[in-house]
């Protein structure tokens, strides 16, 4: 299973988790999902909501892997009339809106009167197994590479990549392998420990204008590195997630 399929599988499994939980908030709905990604998700959603659009960014990294349609943006501005929508659902994307203010009212805007926003966030203890997965990520790659490497030189396969290596991408990869970069938009690697924590992205949401109705446990453990994959089951993720925490929680928001 290749890193991408894994990330689908993953993204499956979040929506079975959800329908599982609060499918009352899905069914018979119109949807909008924000940042749908390779569509995964909402591939899924479309066979619970009455109608499940998916936006993205156009120069968006899956955008030659998408599952269904999506709809591409600025990312800032959304292409539909007010009240248009019941449900606005976002997976693993808030933290990556760096303008902020903008989506938060344009969310506002679509959403109809009594209509709800569920998103899927990372956690403090998500930020945690990636700083600690970081390293051995790192080194798998490494090992990747020397391994690629030895098949083209024995197949005498051409197909290698032989790009120079400047200074400056020699001192990027240098500073990347030492440093962890954020994952988020804002903040460091060490303060997504705490910009993840629960009360932090109730304060987040609350200073946009939401209320929140719910913060309940996605219940699944994962670095987002993919190092182990689908050798670790549904399951013992659940259970890794009761001990040590888990990497995401949905948050349940209304208007004010």
């Amino acid at each position: 299973m290749t890193q991408l399929e894994f990330m689908n599988a993953l993204r499956t499994e979040e929506i079975r988790r959800i329908l599982e939980r609060h499918d009352n908030l899905f069914v018979g709905k119109d949807l909008l999902e924000i940042g749908s990604g390779t569509g995964a998700q909402l591939r899924e959603l479309s066979r619970v909501c009455k109608s499940a659009i998916g936006i993205e960014i156009a120069d968006s990294e899956y955008a030659a892997d998408r599952l269904v349609e999506i709809l591409e943006y600025d990312g800032s501005h959304i292409p539909f009339p007010d009240a248009s929508f019941d449900l606005i659902f976002s997976s693993n994307v808030i933290e990556h809106i760096r303008n902020e203010k903008t989506i938060h009212s344009e969310m506002h805007r679509v959403l109809r009167p009594g209509g709800v926003c569920v998103h899927i966030v990372p956690t403090a203890a998500w930020r945690l197994f990636a700083s600690i997965a970081h390293y051995p990520s790192l080194a798998k790659k490494i090992a990747d590479k020397l391994l690629e490497f030895k098949r083209h030189t024995v197949t005498g396969n051409t197909g290698i990549d032989r790009t120079p290596v400047t200074l400056a991408r020699w001192r990027a990869q240098l500073l990347y392998a030492l440093v962890q970069r954020r994952h988020g938009e804002f903040g460091n690697w060490f303060t997504e420990h705490f910009l993840f924590r629960r009360s932090a992205w109730q304060k987040r949401f609350e200073a946009n204008g939401w209320r929140v109705e719910a913060i309940d446990s996605m219940g699944l453990a994962h670095s987002g590195y993919c190092l182990l994959g689908e050798r670790l089951s549904w399951r013992l993720r659940g259970w890794l997630a009761d001990i040590i925490g888990s990497s995401e929680v949905l948050i349940v928001l209304r208007q004010r």
